[in-house]
């Protein structure tokens, strides 16, 4: 479509505008679109403002050619097969289209108009119409007289007649055999305007005349008609100016308006007919129809609720009855025109019963008395079983009209009863006279009987047409047909049988208003949603709506009715619609379906853009290939069906992918995603608005190509990778398999070779440990022995014996010392000693040594702290090695210097002399174990490894300084603060009990009702302890209820309560069993003490008594309690039976060990549940805890924890988190800073610790 803005495309659903851009340069060359020309390849050319422009269909790109004359292409035609004549502002030119360039101008005077008919061009002059014959290429004017000086717009040829359409001069036809001229003016003729602008003819042969001033069509027989604009009219022009008309090929004539848009008319879009109130006052009432009937001269008698509308067919004209000419309302329900005195009664909402004289339209008024307006609203009229008779249905039921007295009355049944109250909407009569009346509350079917009725059983009561509203009945031969608002139903007039259609069998809408069976038993019914025909043949409905041409899709109840002519008139909101089946021709057009978009990731794809894919335009293209990533994709399509476009249906399926077709009507998309690599077919069919499926099918073949991984190459490398790799993998498992046997055996050997060692050092270890107890029963005699002999000789003799005993115990106790090193049993515990007395110890040990051998032995230590940090034992070993060391090699005369100092925050000791020395090659060697420097002296070689082991545990060095023939000095550097050790590597320093301090004092309850019993016994404790007391044993009760006292001390005899019952309670008291209780008692026979030692008393003692007795036993007793709770304290295992003393304490504490054993891995367990379960308050549980174990509640849950961690550390069967998480603790880190906070170890030292003592156990 050519337009002042662009060139138009509409494929039957949307419009696309192709406009010029100037950064576009395959757009279109100018917006302002003059002419379009298809030429004999199907190509189309654009006569544009600026020149001529070809739509390359295939790339839906645009080639653009300047026009050689400025100014626009006016006209194009076909001048030859390759060439094109074109009307360029006045100048025509001819174009070659293999060259693409204009070649030519043609020497005529100013063109208005260019057109080709067969092998000739017309072309309209300035000076008269030219033609030139494009086989002889001859030019020549023709001559007719009243052409000459006329504007032609158009031109059109048909059957030798020429028609030109001019500029202010009318319609002319040329008679070409006969050369005769006819001319046509609005002034002779009925063409409505002389400005004639577009000529064409349509699928009946009817020339149709666009002017300024609307359209004439001119049929076959010469009769003109005129359609123009009307506002009021949807089915006119859509405006007066026509520009130009076209049929296309499905002889639908489409007519192009000046500011009108475009209008399309097709025959079959003309199937209904509407019949409306345009130009009526109160159109909007009138159009609102609800009954139609039709009188003997054929005009309409329509119930609207503006009131009676009287339709004329032939004159198209409308004349109203309403209220003003006497009608009591303009509600019309139900309009019966009498057959004999041709009188048309007339029933209204709330109006009664209206008689219109049907010449004169007099009205007159007949209404009942009864004093209900419902008696007055009358739905339905028939005659009844006279002629003088007519029934009524109302709104309070079915009444009778004499049509001769005008009088009103009710109709009975056969027993003489009144019918039941009923608001009656329509009344039908089968073949068998019965009476089919439907209310609001069901359908009823009547048997008459002279003037009475009897209700018919043709209906079951409970069928659910006897309770809902009933809005039409239809009888035909064998059924009726009853409209409601839950379908349409049919009823056998013999056996009574009912059948339901609905939406689900393809009904536009269950709410059905009327039914009309036409003259081939086919069912038209109007429902709520546009019209419906039943095929009583294929039982198919077929649905219309207001894009079929209909008035519109909201029918109303009763208005509906069939002429006997055929012709079907139904009702609505909107008017009439009005149709004949007999002429209903079907649209046997079936159109295939043509492509219109592809979208990928709901992005349009355009030929030749970067995503590769089109080629062409979608719609030319039969293959597309896909790659992986692009597997969304979604294509639009349509059909160029302009007839009810809308109910066209397409069908599609994805051949390959699917098997069952998709049937759509809206989107008109077919979508796809996640298409699996593959090729595949995607069909496309379509159906006419008439149901006719098209044959013929578009079909787009699309092909996904697969991922790199998914190819034929990627699959032959993947084979040969795992081929190659499983030759790798079998080579490196046999290479595998080799070393782990080579591992093994290596394995075996160092086994081997390590159990043998390990036998000699524990044989030798073994021989050693054999060797100190013999050599300790030599040593002791012999020193015996030495003091009492005084022979010289023989004293001589023993000292020899003894010099090499200890030699040889000296040796024993090294290789011990050294296997303690090796075997990691040597354990720092460092404490503040004094080094200088400790050095000062040792360095007397070998003073008589040196006085024998001639050695000036010295010792210097004076400028060694007082108190450092060291491990003794260590130190003992290190000096004594070294000392013995350098005596080895010092001669007579030579010096030896014991030392000690503190320099840059370390103790420095060394030992100096001035013997051999050591050669340089042998100063890195000489800690090595079972190393000698000089063969000459004897020695064991293990000396200085384990002074050099036992310097690296105490984190010192020690290092040699020696030159040979001069002499050596070994230096140690050990750390002496206490702050350079760990907490594990102190040692436990032993204290003696501690004495009770004021915080500390033990209390102690005296339970006596003698006062000066009681204050002697309190003076003389109060210094030692703190006192509570009481005068008998009830008040000792309560104050025992907020006091926990260490000790009781009580009488027997007292009042309210006296000891025996006393102690009985305090003993069988969970909260109070473990005080001990001494009993004070007169009564001193065997029998009374033992029955107070039987109530639970740990002593008895008689008056009178001894202070100091007393005191001992309670200085024991609280020493007894103190020991075991130290005792307790020192173990890591909680045993019962050796804390409490007696059995309900040891209760208690087993009870208190399973609670917390069976929370052991419960994060969350409290002291608050602690003491839910085991039915104590807190409070009272941790004095309880702290009075049998001196902990807290809290410490005593941690103790059983630490102890079960402790057995999962000894297992070393798991790690150190596990075993957090498996004691309770939240964290590991938690866990082990808890750990070493107790042990003063971290818990994998622990672990170790436990092994290594295993393991000297088992050496010992």
């Amino acid at each position: 479509m050519a337009t002042g803005a662009g060139l138009n495309r509409y494929d039957g659903y949307e419009f696309k505008v192709f406009r010029h851009s100037n950064t576009n340069r395959q757009s279109i060359g100018n917006d302002a679109i003059k002419d379009l020309f298809i030429d004999n390849t199907d190509h189309l050319w654009i006569g544009t403002g600026t020149g001529l422009s070809h739509y390359n269909k295939e790339l839906g790109s645009f080639e653009n050619y300047k026009s050689p004359k400025s100014g626009s292409i006016n006209g194009i035609c076909q001048y030859a097969p390759a060439k094109l004549i074109v009307n360029n502002n006045g100048s025509v030119y001819l174009f070659d289209i293999q060259n693409r360039k204009f070649t030519q101008r043609l020497h005529i005077p100013s063109t208005s108009c260019i057109y080709q008919c067969g092998q000739t061009v017309y072309i309209a002059t300035t000076d008269g119409l030219y033609t030139l014959n494009t086989q002889t290429r001859k030019l020549q004017k023709t001559l007719h007289a009243k052409l000459q000086g006329q504007h032609i717009q158009d031109m059109f040829l048909r059957k030798n007649r020429l028609w030109i359409g001019t500029e202010g001069g009318g319609l002319f036809c040329i008679n070409l055999q006969n050369k005769q001229e006819t001319h046509f003016t609005t002034s002779n003729s009925p063409l409505c305007s002389n400005y004639v602008r577009s000529l064409s003819i349509d699928g009946k042969g009817q020339l149709w005349i666009g002017t300024v001033n609307g359209l004439n069509i001119i049929d076959a027989q010469g009769k003109w008609q005129y359609i123009g604009s009307n506002s009021l009219d949807e089915g006119s022009l859509s405006q007066n100016s026509v520009r130009c008309i076209l049929r296309d090929n499905l002889k639908g004539m489409w007519v192009g308006t000046y500011f009108g848009g475009l209008n399309y008319y097709h025959p079959q879009k003309n199937r209904f007919t509407k019949i409306r109130h345009n130009r009526s006052i109160d159109a909007n009432n009138h159009n609102i129809t609800s009954f139609i009937t039709q009188d003997s001269r054929q005009r309409l008698w329509l119930g609207t609720n503006g009131g009676i509308a009287i339709y004329d067919h032939q004159q198209h004209a409308f004349n109203y009855i309403t209220t003003k000419d006497g009608l009591r309302s303009n509600d019309i329900k139900s309009i019966y025109i009498h057959p004999t005195d041709g009188n048309i009664y007339v029933g209204a909402q709330l109006g009664g019963l209206c008689i219109v004289n049907p010449h004169t339209h007099q009205v007159k008024v007949y209404a009942t008395q009864t004093g209900n307006a419902d008696d007055n609203s009358i739905y339905a009229i028939m005659s009844g079983p006279t002629l003088q008779t007519l029934l009524l249905g109302t709104l309070t039921g079915l009444r009778s009209f004499n049509t001769i007295t005008h009088q009103f009355s009710e109709i009975h049944t056969v027993g003489g009863n009144k019918l039941p109250q009923r608001k009656i909407r329509v009344i039908a009569q089968d073949g068998k006279k019965r009476l089919w009346t439907g209310a609001e509350n069901g359908l009823i079917v009547y048997e008459a009987k002279g003037n009475w009725l009897r209700e018919e059983s043709i209906i079951s009561p409970k069928h659910v047409l006897r309770h809902i509203a009933i809005n039409s009945i239809t009888i035909t031969p064998q059924q009726a047909w009853v409209g409601t608002p839950h379908g349409l139903y049919s009823v056998d007039l013999t056996s009574g049988v009912t059948r339901q259609y609905t939406v689900d069998n393809g009904l536009s809408s269950n709410m059905v208003y009327g039914i009309v069976a036409d003259k081939k038993n086919n069912l038209w019914i109007s429902t709520d949603n546009g019209l419906c025909c039943w095929n009583s043949q294929n039982r198919q409905f077929r649905n219309f709506t207001n894009a079929d041409g209909i008035s519109s899709n909201q029918f109303l109840p009763n208005a509906y009715y069939q002429s006997q002519q055929g012709d079907i008139y139904f009702g609505s909101v909107n008017g009439i619609t009005k149709f004949n089946p007999q002429y209903f021709a079907n649209n046997h057009y079936t159109p295939r379906p043509i492509l219109t978009e592809l979208n990928l990731f709901n992005t349009p794809i355009t030929p030749n853009d970067n995503t590769h894919i089109l080629h062409q335009q979608i719609e030319n293209t039969r293959d597309i290939t896909l790659s992986p990533g692009q597997s969304m994709l979604a294509l639009k399509f349509s059909v160029p069906n302009f007839i009810a476009g809308t109910h066209n249906t397409f069908a599609y399926k994805l051949d390959g992918y699917e098997t069952e077709w998709h049937q759509d009507n809206k989107s008109r998309i077919a979508s796809y995603s996640n298409l699996p690599h593959g090729t595949y077919r995607l069909l496309i069919k379509a159906a006419n608005n008439d149901g006719i499926w098209g044959q013929e099918e578009n079909i787009l073949q699309i092909k996904v190509l697969p991922h790199w991984y998914h190819t034929w190459w990627f699959r032959l490398l993947t084979i040969a990778f795992i081929a190659l790799a499983a030759i790798m993998v079998f080579r490196y498992l046999l290479a595998k398999k080799k070393m782990e046997m080579q591992l093994a055996q290596e394995r075996a050997d160092k086994k081997r070779i390590s159990e043998i060692n390990e036998m000699k050092h524990k044989f030798f270890i073994d021989i050693s440990h054999e060797l100190r107890t013999p050599l300790t029963l030599i040593t002791s005699p012999l020193e015996e022995l030495q003091e009492q002999v005084n022979d010289q000789w023989q004293q001589h003799q023993l000292q020899l014996i003894h010099t090499n005993t200890n030699r040889l115990l000296h040796l024993v106790n090294q290789l011990l010392d050294y296997r303690k090193a090796e075997t990691g049993n040597f354990q720092l515990k460092v404490k503040p000693i004094s080094m200088s007395s400790l050095l000062t110890k040792l360095y007397e040990a070998f003073e008589k040594k040196a006085t024998k051998l001639g050695i000036d032995y010295q010792i210097n230590v004076e400028d060694m702290p007082e108190n450092v940090c060291c491990d003794p034992n260590f130190i003992d070993i290190i000096v004594n090695n070294l000392l013995s060391n350098a005596f080895k090699h010092t001669k007579r005369g030579q010096n030896i210097c014991l030392s000690g100092c503190v320099q840059d925050g370390y103790m420095c000791i060394s030992v100096a002399d001035t013997g051999e020395g050591i050669a340089p090659e042998h100063q890195e060697k000489i800690f090595e174990r079972f190393y000698q420097a000089d063969k000459n002296h004897t020695g064991t070689g293990i000396g200085l490894s384990l002074v050099k082991h036992l310097c690296i545990l105490h984190h010192g060095t020690i290092n040699v300084e020696s030159k040979l023939g001069e002499g050596s000095r070994f230096t140690i550097l050990l750390p002496y603060r206490a702050e350079d050790y760990q907490e594990t590597e102190k040692a436990a320093t032993t204290l003696p009990l501690p004495t009770p301090t004021p915080e500390d004092t033990e209390t102690i309850l005296i339970v006596e009702d003698n006062k000066d019993i009681r204050d002697y016994i309190q003076t003389s404790l109060a210094s030692e302890y703190r006192i509570l007391t009481a005068e008998n044993g009830q008040e000792a009760i309560n104050l025992l209820k907020t006091e926990q006292p260490q000790l009781i001390i009580t009488d027997v005899m007292m009042p309210i309560m006296d000891g025996l019952e006393f102690c009985k309670q305090v003993k069988l008291s969970i909260e109070t069993c473990h005080i001990p209780v001494i009993i004070l008692s007169a009564k001193t026979e065997q029998n009374e003490q033992l029955e107070g030692l039987t109530q639970g008393a740990d002593d008895y003692m008689a008056k009178p008594f001894s202070m100091s007795i007393l005191k001992s036993k309670i200085h024991n007793i609280l020493r007894t309690r103190r020991l075991a709770i130290e005792y307790y304290k020192g173990e890591i295992t909680v045993q019962p039976q050796k804390i409490a003393i007696n059995s309900l304490d040891q209760d208690f504490l087993k009870k208190a060990l399973e609670i917390v054993e069976k929370h052991l891995t419960d994060t969350e367990f409290s002291t608050e549940k602690f003491a839910r379960e085991i039915l104590m308050s807190r409070s009272n549980l941790h004095l309880k805890m702290k009075a049998l174990t001196g902990e807290s509640t809290n410490e005593f849950i941690k103790r059983v924890k630490f102890k079960k961690a402790c057995e999962l550390l000894q297992s070393r069967r798991y790690s150190i988190s596990e075993i957090a998480y498996m004691t309770g603790f939240n964290t590991p880190s938690y866990f082990t800073a808890s750990f070493k906070s107790r042990f003063n170890c971290l818990p994998s030292e622990y672990a170790d610790r436990d092994a290594t003592s295993t393991s000297d156990s088992a050496d010992t």
